[in-house]
């Protein structure tokens, strides 16, 4: 089940901002959470007040976040704004995403929702770089989400899979958010192509192809089905797909071609060039054509659910 009281969401008035503020709202009536909205206002000490805080007082536009929410609240349902405990805050910092880890600490926050851009010409107190700094450091759930005309439900859930203990983490979650929107699963396994650089007697680099060897990538689809019914969590409708390609760009290429609603992944996974998670993660955030609700997973959570075995001079992971 899953424990969303206190939401998060940190705004700079940016559409991209706004569109969190409905996102949040919309999650938030479903759980009957509380709704933490903030701004980030810059110490005097770290540089003057961007373009757009020019001419306002922090009291001002704690005023400014109450009329950009106010409209929002007003298209709910009389039954589900009742639910919503919708506070403001103003948050004076030099490190904009350290003040919204502190924040979330603070009051026990169980998601943040974040846009991927801000307002230009804020430099770093925007959001963008602020949001992948808080999605990699922040323990709960981060829900990162691009400008669009209109937050909606998610009907489709993609899932990337890479069986660690991190992606296991990511769906149990996912099937929890399924069950929640009486949403469909899709689980993606990608079998990814690499280079590993090695050098020859010369002193030269040579780059060796990394390939997952067939029959490996044949018994993925089964793979992916004992995992998920090895997985906690209410049964939702789940289909398994298994693709070739780079790791990111497959991610995004299947979230277009199932029309997903969001995609759900960890923050970590196997550490190794063929991982899915990790540093992929960011990509997808910047580049997904939805939501990317992101799972904290510590690293040592990180932990393979295979084996790794030699095979014609070749590292082959095997599924146990």
């Amino acid at each position: 089940m899953l424990h969303l009281r206190n939401i998060l969401v940190p705004i700079d008035f940016s559409p991209c901002s706004e569109v969190a503020v409905q996102t949040a709202l919309e999650v938030a009536g479903r759980v009957g959470g509380n709704l933490h909205l903030m701004h980030v206002w810059p110490k005097a000490s770290a540089f003057e007040a961007t373009p757009f805080q020019a001419g306002f007082s922090p009291a001002e536009m704690y005023l400014r976040i109450q009329e950009l929410v106010e409209p929002l609240l007003g298209h709910l349902e009389t039954a589900v704004r009742n639910q919503i405990d919708v506070t403001h805050d103003t948050v004076q910092a030099e490190h904009p995403a350290q003040a919204i880890l502190s924040y979330a600490q603070a009051y026990n926050t169980d998601l943040i929702v974040m846009g991927t851009h801000g307002r230009r010409g804020l430099k770093h107190w925007i959001l963008g770089s602020v949001t992948e700094e808080v999605l990699h450091e922040a323990v709960c759930p981060v829900m990162a989400v691009r400008e669009k005309k209109k937050a909606t439900a998610p009907q489709q859930i993609l899932v990337p899979i890479d069986f660690s203990e991190a992606s296991g983490k990511a769906l149990a979650h996912a099937k929890n958010l399924a069950s929640l929107y009486e949403a469909e699963l899709t689980l993606l396994f990608v079998a990814e192509e690499y280079y590993v650089p090695n050098f020859s007697d010369t002193g030269l680099p040579v780059f060796t192809l990394f390939q997952f060897d067939p029959e490996i990538t044949a018994q993925a689809a089964e793979a992916l089905r004992l995992l998920d019914d090895g997985t906690l969590g209410p049964e939702v409708a789940t289909t398994y797909l298994v693709r070739k390609g780079q790791a990111h760009r497959t991610i995004i290429s299947v979230a277009k071609e199932k029309q997903a609603d969001l995609i759900v992944m960890a923050t970590h996974g196997l550490g190794q060039p063929h991982g899915l998670i990790g540093s992929v993660t960011n990509r997808v955030v910047r580049l997904a054509p939805c939501p990317v609700w992101t799972i904290h997973v510590e690293k040592d959570e990180g932990a393979r659910l295979h084996r790794i075995v030699e095979t014609n001079e070749e590292r082959i992971p095997v599924t146990t």
